[in-house]
């Protein structure tokens, strides 16, 4: 999907580069990571289903070294299709010519990534010790599966000597542990899709100067014409059908019509104007209420 917008030469992408506002924090947080290194042997990388390349950290590897054991977790595969979910699972074992470990769950249940934990006990039993970080996007549920990793006895260890006394490790195993503070690891917007998508998921805050109908404009006409999203977005209770007509409308390139059809929701839920609403139908998206949704697929030929 990541690049299909250009081929598409799509009439609502702005010319300029998107915005990638991440606060300063965020950009500090990177720049530490790259000093636990050092302490850590496996990470998990969080990744959402809805959009898994697109919430992927595209430099991972050189932030982490070519010796760490890399672990890929769809998380929210519970918002997601099942059977897109298990292309992704497909893909990613594979990912650039590598093999990589995939698991899927609701990470805020801990019997959704149980094989997950039995994969990483019974690995740190083959070694000496194993340190583990879990990373990835903002708001993708990192301390959620932490939590769910440990469970309720969360049996802190002592420091790592070398490692600021802030970082706090939790005991899975005799020999496992996880460090309490998950990383940060944001997504670099490349494109407008791209960036659409990640303030869908609130992964990125929306710039105040871009609106929601121009983000819808975007996201839209990439998922109505891709068969398998299209009809995934068809099915969402509700607001499915109305989003599926204005879609194909904005793919015919006629606009103002469906300007008109995206304004009833403004009337629907009582809003005071169509950027209050669609700030409304974004976040609901993102929650999942309308049912499961999927915003890209993986690169064919590679599944």
């Amino acid at each position: 999907m990541l690049g299909d917008m250009e081929e598409r030469k799509n009439p609502y992408v702005p010319s300029k580069a998107p915005p990638v506002n991440y606060p300063f924090h965020v950009h500090k947080a990177i720049r530490t990571l790259s000093k636990l290194m050092h302490f850590i042997d496996t990470v998990l990388v969080v990744l959402d289903t809805r959009a898994p390349l697109t919430t992927l950290y595209k430099d991972f590897k050189r932030l982490f070294g070519r010796h760490r054991h890399v672990v890929f977790v769809l998380g929210k595969s519970d918002l997601a299709p099942e059977e897109i979910t298990k292309r992704w699972k497909s893909y990613l074992k594979s990912f650039n010519g590598e093999n990589y470990p995939v698991f899927s769950g609701d990470l805020r249940n801990p019997a959704s990534i149980k094989p997950l934990k039995r994969y990483l006990i019974k690995r740190s039993r083959s070694l000496l010790a194993s340190n583990l970080l879990v990373v990835g996007a903002p708001n993708l549920g990192k301390s959620s599966l932490i939590n769910s990793l440990v469970g309720k006895s969360k049996v802190r260890v002592g420091d790592i000597p070398g490692v600021t006394r802030s970082l706090q490790w939790l005991k899975l195993d005799y020999n496992l542990k996880v460090l309490d503070s998950p990383g940060l690891m944001p997504p670099i917007p490349s494109d407008w899709i791209s960036y659409s998508k990640l303030v869908l998921l609130n992964v990125v805050p929306k710039s105040s100067d871009i609106s929601y109908w121009r983000l819808l404009k975007i996201l839209l006409t990439d998922i109505c014409a891709v068969p398998p999203l299209r009809e995934r977005l068809s099915a969402l209770k509700d607001i499915g059908e109305l989003l599926l007509r204005t879609g194909k409308l904005l793919l015919s390139g006629d606009e103002e019509r469906a300007f008109y059809e995206i304004q009833s929701l403004r009337d629907r839920w009582g809003k005071r104007d169509l950027e209050e609403a669609l700030a409304k139908l974004f976040k609901d998206l993102s929650q999942g209420r309308y049912g499961k949704i999927a915003l890209e697929l993986p690169p064919e030929g590679n599944q």
